[in-house]
């Protein structure tokens, strides 16, 4: 199931039996993510199609550090999910998220917290 950035769609998401989609908050940076397995949507990004290779495998990003690259029509980021508690909002997430991103101001490091839904 593809969660959107929508009300409707993050809901479908919590409420759905999709076992390996990641919803992700970003800490530093406010972003919003989901990961349904190799689909990603990435509100910071304005890409129609973005996809994370390889596709997220809850058993092994629940196990140890994974480094995947979200690709783009143009571009591939790097992305490090890690098995840490992470603290967002009021929530202790079991995973965190880093990914490195280019802005007007250079390549910048957005982090953000996990959940698996």
């Amino acid at each position: 199931m593809r969660c959107l950035f929508s009300l409707v769609g993050i809901l479908a998401c919590l409420a759905g039996p999709a076992s390996a989609t990641l919803l992700c908050l970003g800490t530093d940076q406010h972003f919003l993510m989901t990961i349904d397995g190799g689909d990603v949507a990435f509100d910071y990004l304005d890409e129609e199609r973005l996809t994370l290779v390889p596709p997220v495998d809850e058993s092994e990003v629940l196990r140890s550090t994974r480094t995947y690259v979200l690709e783009t029509g143009t571009r591939r980021l790097p992305l490090v999910i890690k098995p840490q508690a992470c603290p967002v909002l009021t929530v202790q997430t079991p995973l965190s998220l880093e990914i490195l991103v280019n802005t007007p101001d250079g390549l910048r490091s957005f982090q953000g917290c996990c959940l698996i839904r």
